[in-house]
């Protein structure tokens, strides 16, 4: 799924970048050093591999404002990166370009980098098979509406062929899946049914 690919795409440039990096004269000469050093790896075409403008139902707690600042940042982010040669390092220039896109990027996409929704998506998939219909999951790792920890999980439902209908009446059941395969994450968990495009949800386990 190219939502999966573009995930693993970012943290992966994420994890070469500094924790706080900025590009003002505050950086020490070894923060720049280690800035420009993972720039071969986070400053690439690469980084933001798999996102797909067309399907920002993806995320489906953005607001049309973020999804419209997502798609920004990746497109402010690409256009520096397709510019730095395959074989000679980033110019300072092109390090400070990205940066405010690529950290825009990582703050948009912070609940679905989490470490714990990354291991729910993966146990998830790894629990199959799912029902005929269900094509994924996406999993986002906040705080409830009472201020407790939890997973939500959108469970994205094809519905080319009429499995939002003959899903429903098994919703209750997968829902109860869901959450007995979770049951050792340590969270609160919170099921929704979303179609593979970008409509409503259509189906609560559960209030917030």
């Amino acid at each position: 799924m190219a939502r999966s690919e573009f995930l693993r795409n970012v943290r992966t440039a994420a994890s070469f970048l500094l924790p706080k990096p900025t590009t003002g004269n505050g950086q020490s000469e070894a923060e720049v050093e280690r800035l420009f050093r993972g720039a071969s790896i986070w400053l690439i075409p690469e980084a933001v591999k798999g996102f797909d403008s067309t399907a920002l139902g993806w995320f489906p707690h953005f607001s049309p404002e973020n999804r419209k600042k997502l798609e920004r940042s990746v497109l402010a982010f690409r256009d520096v990166a397709e510019q730095v040669p395959v074989n000679e390092p980033a110019k300072q220039g092109q390090v400070n370009s990205a940066l405010p896109p690529i950290m825009d990027l990582l703050d948009l996409l912070k609940p679905y980098l989490d470490d714990l929704a990354i291991q729910a998506n993966r146990t998830l998939i790894d629990a199959g098979p799912w029902p005929e219909g269900i094509v994924g999951f996406v999993c986002e790792s906040r705080n409830d509406s009472e201020g407790e920890a939890a997973l939500f999980v959108w469970v994205i439902v094809d519905e080319t062929v009429r499995s939002i209908e003959e899903l429903v009446p098994k919703s209750n059941e997968i829902s109860l899946r869901v959450m007995d395969v979770l049951r050792n994450m340590g969270r609160f968990i919170y099921v929704r049914f979303r179609a593979a495009s970008e409509s409503s949800t259509f189906y609560c386990s559960d209030e917030e």
